[in-house]
């Protein structure tokens, strides 16, 4: 990890979780290069959950990034109480740092004021979940539609059948994607409920209140006002899905929480989408120029105090040339100087999104001071990200291994667990992303990989090897008086190891003869053959 992000710019986040055993856990992590590391996890069960504490927690955490090589240039959480008031009382005691709330929470806050509008179309969305819901808890309702489904032409070409979503609040964009999904099965829904509605009510049961129940329920699917308020539920909707999509990205940083918000306030001023909020390429293009604020002479005086507020120095005349320079594409600054065409195609080959911190990082000098103080400028502010997603990732993962079964497992051993997770998962995505030129290399990358584990897996295979020879040489020497005799001599220590041998033996020559590593072998639950008990 050092090598990676040593002399790297760096954004902490924080967030909490609660484990299947109710413990309260923080986890600490910083994004390094698009790239998340897990610092620690504590356990605050016993504490209060104040911003003092908190901020003690993300205090010693910068200074673990710090000792490591990186540049923490911003800190990042949601908006909860501890974490708003931590990001206050952080600010004050180290000004360089940019604390922004995480906009993936933010935009999915608006979407939850989006649905509280009470006006006709938001008023079906209660009813389709309403419907999402009763079918979910009906199986026999889900095998209908399942079945409705394969006379449809979608079947036919896709061969796949589609569920029902519901909705959670933890779940981002899920809103939009419920109400997607109830569009898309909404044909042979209808069907469904057209032809076969009486075998539909059968299914709440032969309750008379829970057939009412149902049929209240399953109304509206034969309502074509009802399939048209959501369709406008879905167009309104979709924006902020988008919008959410692209903040929860681990590179997400406040150049595109601008653009984010300008273009949703042009998509709903009107009712109009464009894909300007995927355009790496906007200088001042975006803004209005009658606007006074954002002419270049106003933006020179914003990026003149952040300079002196991250760098500790005033810029001089050279970074003042250097800002007008960018303004009018000019220079070193030009599109064809920064080659914006060439990388624009060659991330587009790769189907992935421009990053904009590497286009900017071809013009590094090194210096902070003269006109490479624009680049460093421009590093910094570009290096922050704008949400804590990254920590809500590692959360997931945590989840993944700390099950009901493992749920005495130390959030420390979990941690440990994870973090080789994501570290092989980052080695497997560099080897994908090696440039390979043809078949012949190809070849020898996989023969490289596979004697590598080979390699790895052959202690193994010599262990069982031998250990099948000791079984069938001790078991044939062992005669069969011996092997009663021994039975009524057998203690608590050697029946940990009656696995090795299929036949009950005496601690004495036989037990001394078994390996200590097949002991070990033993302990964890593997036989003679290697098979896991």
């Amino acid at each position: 990890m050092k090598s990676k992000v040593a002399g790297r710019f760096g954004t902490g986040q924080c967030d909490g979780w609660k484990t299947n055993a109710k413990a309260a856990v923080v986890t600490t992590s910083v994004t390094v290069d698009a790239t998340l590391y897990i610092n620690a996890a504590h356990d605050i069960s016993p504490e209060r959950k104040t911003s003092d504490n908190l901020l003690q927690i993300v205090l010693e955490d910068i200074t673990y990034c710090e000792e490591r090589g990186i540049i923490m240039v911003g800190y990042c959480t949601d908006g909860g109480g501890d974490a708003r008031g931590m990001r206050v009382r952080l600010k004050r005691l180290k000004p360089k740092l940019t604390v922004p709330p995480c906009w993936g929470h933010q935009v999915n806050l608006v979407v939850g004021e989006v649905l509280e509008i009470e006006i006709p179309c938001m008023l079906s969305v209660d009813e389709g979940l309403d419907i999402v819901k009763w079918f979910t808890n009906h199986s026999r309702a889900i095998g209908l539609l399942a079945d409705q489904q394969k006379l449809t032409e979608r079947f036919e070409k896709t061969h796949r059948i589609l569920r029902l979503i519901f909705p959670v609040i933890s779940r981002w964009i899920y809103h939009f994607l419920a109400v997607r999904r109830i569009l898309t099965v909404s044909p042979p829904m209808r069907v469904l409920h057209l032809q076969h509605h009486e075998v539909l009510i059968e299914c709440a049961g032969p309750k008379a209140d829970a057939r009412a129940k149902a049929e209240e329920i399953l109304a509206p699917i034969d309502d074509p006002q009802f399939w048209k308020n959501l369709t406008e539920v879905k167009i309104l909707l979709e924006p902020l899905a988008i919008a959410a999509k692209c903040m929860q990205g681990p590179d997400a940083g406040l150049d595109q929480v601008l653009l984010m918000l300008g273009n949703l306030y042009r998509i709903y001023a009107r009712c109009v989408y464009s894909r300007c909020l995927s355009q790496p390429y906007i200088r001042c293009a975006a803004f209005s120029t009658k606007n006074p604020v954002v002419k270049p002479i106003n933006l020179y005086q914003i990026a003149k105090r952040l300079f002196h507020r991250f760098f500790d120095v005033e810029p001089n005349l050279d970074f003042h040339e250097a800002f007008f320079d960018y303004s009018k594409d000019l220079r070193e600054f030009s599109s064809q100087y920064m080659n914006l065409a060439e990388m624009k195609q060659l991330y587009q080959r790769e189907n992935k999104r421009v990053s904009i911190t590497k286009v900017w990082e071809q013009l590094d000098t090194g210096e902070s001071k003269g006109r490479n103080g624009l680049v460093k400028l421009a590093l910094w502010v570009l290096s922050i990200v704008a949400n804590s997603a990254g920590s809500e990732r590692g959360f997931s993962k945590f989840g993944l291994f700390l099950k009901k079964l493992r749920s005495q497992l130390s959030i420390q051993k979990v941690k440990k667990m994870t973090n080789v997770d994501m570290d092989l998962k980052r080695q497997h995505e560099e080897l994908g992303q090696q440039q390979i030129g043809s078949n012949e290399n190809l070849s020898i990358l996989r023969s490289s990989m596979w004697a590598r584990e080979m390699e790895q897996m052959g202690w193994i295979t010599t262990l069982l090897t031998h250990l099948r020879a000791l079984r069938l040489s001790f078991v044939m020497t062992l005669p069969t008086a011996e092997m009663h005799q021994s039975t009524k001599k057998t203690t608590a220590t050697t029946r940990k190891y009656r696995s090795f041998t299929h036949a009950p033996t005496t601690r004495s020559k036989s037990c001394s003869n078994i390996p200590r590593t097949a002991r070990r072998a033993s302990r964890m639950g593997w036989d003679f053959i290697g098979r896991a008990r």
